[in-house]
């Protein structure tokens, strides 16, 4: 289970849908999954090919809404020349 950093939780608005992209760190081949979100972290499983546990460590990448700015979009741009 992975807790947000206080710092970083307070820059998110985690009560809208957040994506967490994962990258295991082990020399074996292993399959990761987040299994539950809340709006202060999130927890992974690992599993080997074989569907036994696996204690892999992992990197991580969370995309989050910025909180008070979640409507703000990119100005759409034509591409005509």
């Amino acid at each position: 289970t992975v807790t947000f950093e206080p710092i970083f939780a307070q820059t998110i608005n985690s009560q809208i849908d957040y994506h967490v992209q994962l990258t295991p760190l082990c020399q074996e081949p292993v399959l990761l999954f987040v299994i539950s979100k809340t709006e202060t972290g999130f927890t992974v499983k690992g599993v080997g090919l074989d569907g036994s546990p696996s204690s892999c460590g992992f990197d991580y990448t969370i995309t989050a809404k910025r909180l008070g700015v979640e409507e703000l979009r990119l100005e759409e741009v034509s591409s005509e020349r």
